[in-house]
């Protein structure tokens, strides 16, 4: 299912909360984090890296490793587009 986020992009995830993709990829695993009332710590411990990596992404001083992206796609079970911004094919035309 897909989600209208902010100047036509889409968003795609599977239950319901809008990211916009103009939005850091920090700022889209806080969004996530806080949605399921997860501290750092107790996050970071789940997908196996350092509380310090996770405050790094989420305050926009670093981005998490491809493999570690789609550790968090999983965990959270939204669609790698979600971080990446990718349109919707129907849409890029107009």
């Amino acid at each position: 299912m897909y989600y209208m986020a902010h100047a036509g992009y889409f968003i795609q995830r599977k239950g319901g909360i809008d990211l916009d993709e103009k939005s850091s990829i920090g700022k889209k695993i806080k969004l996530l984090r806080v949605e399921k009332n997860l501290t750092q710590i107790e996050f970071s411990k789940q997908i196996k890296i350092s509380p310090s990596s996770l405050s790094s992404w989420e305050t926009g001083k670093g981005y998490p490793a491809v493999s570690t992206l789609l550790k968090i796609c999983r965990f959270f079970d939204v669609e790698i587009n979600t971080f990446c911004g990718e349109q919707n094919a129907s849409n890029r035309n107009n």
